[in-house]
């Protein structure tokens, strides 16, 4: 009977000792899940962080180039140019400009 007993102790301390071990695993695989969580919120925050960055270095410079292109002049004022720009999507756009502007690209 006191080996029954024994072995009944010591399967129970096994037991005990194999569910310790499986709870510190699922605790340490939780840990990692929300390490890596935070990891991806931080991530995706830097990303819309870099992304607005962009957009507005973007309209920035569309903002530079739109205030360095003159007045458009009169259609009725002498020495002006007309420039069609066609898009793909089959938009016109028509811009008068002075003779005495340099095209730049």
């Amino acid at each position: 009977m006191d080996s029954k007993l024994i072995e009944d102790r010591m399967l129970k301390e096994m037991q005990k000792q194999e569910y310790l071990e499986a709870k510190h695993m699922d605790e340490e695989r939780k840990h990692q899940e929300r390490e890596a969580e935070v990891r991806r919120m931080q991530e995706a925050e830097a990303e819309r962080i870099a992304a607005e960055q962009n957009q507005k270095q973007r309209q920035e410079l569309i903002e530079k180039k739109r205030s360095s292109i003159p007045l458009e002049p009169e259609a009725s004022t002498a020495d002006v140019s007309e420039i069609v720009f066609r898009f793909a999507s089959g938009r016109r756009i028509v811009r008068r400009f002075p003779k005495t502007c340099s095209i730049q690209v």
